[in-house]
């Protein structure tokens, strides 16, 4: 079986430094799993490769969507099957790297197929209230009711949308996309003490707004103030406070200093928070295998040194 690596691990932890390591002759081809790093124009805020490091190996599912597009789970597995293969034929190893652990959840056991399109109830279940979609979903799939937890608002109503729309239980849906029984998965998730990365997180962010993370957000907001983009960690932040304060796009550059200091702190309190919930899901996804941070350049080398398996 050809092989795939996958290299995940918490916000902040050092994925990007350990590829970038690798000798350049490695013979790997990257694949963005990281839902944020898909949009163009959005590099310092999603922590995205830089154009140098963008010449160190090719790069696919990175800065390719428009700000305009809501880019989803289903999208991602499409079209990374689709790069994996392409790069197996070019005679390479897919590495796939990010932290979107739904994005690498959905490549593992698939995702489901999606309903038929049905505008005015997407709306109608968009505008109801969390606790209303939860009974809803309660009474016509017991089983994802159970399974997704009640503070997660966009698993619940997408869960209600495929039943209603389907007329089937999400939880029997097919999936597709699943590449788990397709190929050889060697999949490490890296970590590191959960000080030390909220520690890094807090510099990182810190880094950002002195590359301008303020007049990045300034450029989309301006462009398309409604970017499901910018409603990542980093950019909500900075685009509520804005919002709050009635100040425009062109005068966000004017008022940087003010807008850094009222949302600098949120955007690290949030990040942590976000830390929290990727460690829990590492630690709850067996397909990985757990590595720190200071032997995982070793393992990485060698997995992608090692024969593919028979």
């Amino acid at each position: 079986m050809k092989k795939v690596v996958i290299l995940t691990g918490p916000t902040a932890v050092g994925k990007s430094s350990l590829v970038y390591q690798l000798p350049q002759n490695t013979p790997i081809e990257i694949i963005g799993a990281d839902s944020r790093q898909v949009y163009r124009d959005l590099q310092i805020g999603t922590a995205g490769p830089t154009e140098e490091e963008l010449k160190l190996f090719p790069h696919h599912l990175v800065y390719h969507v428009d700000l305009t597009e809501k880019y989803s789970a289903g999208r991602f597995v499409k079209e990374a099957n689709q790069k994996i293969q392409e790069i197996h034929d070019r005679g390479k190893i897919p590495l796939i790297v990010g932290g979107t652990f739904f994005y690498i959840k959905s490549l593992f056991v698939g995702i489901a197929e999606e309903p038929p399109e049905n505008p005015a109830l997407l709306q109608e279940i968009q505008r109801m209230e969390n606790k209303i979609a939860r009974e809803k979903l309660e009474k016509l799939d017991p089983i994802s009711f159970r399974r997704i937890p009640a503070q997660d608002e966009f698993r619940i109503k997408r869960a209600l949308y495929y039943c209603l729309a389907a007329k089937q239980p999400f939880s029997s849906a097919p999936r597709i996309g699943s590449i788990k029984d397709k190929y050889h998965i060697v999949a490490f998730a890296i970590l590191r003490d959960r000080k030390d990365l909220y520690w890094r997180a807090e510099e990182r962010i810190s880094v950002m707004f002195q590359k301008g993370l303020i007049e990045e957000t300034a450029r989309a907001y301006e462009k398309v103030p409604t970017s499901p983009a910018l409603s990542s960690i980093g950019y909500l932040e900075i685009v509520q406070y804005c919002q709050e304060n009635q100040i425009s796009a062109s005068e966000m550059l004017k008022r940087k200093q003010e807008i850094q200091q009222n949302t600098e702190q949120l955007i690290a309190r949030n990040t942590r928070r976000f830390i929290k919930r990727q460690l829990t899901w590492i630690r709850a996804t067996k397909e990985l295998k757990k590595i720190d941070y200071a032997c995982a350049f070793s393992h990485l080398s060698d997995s992608l040194i090692q024969k593919e398996a028979i």
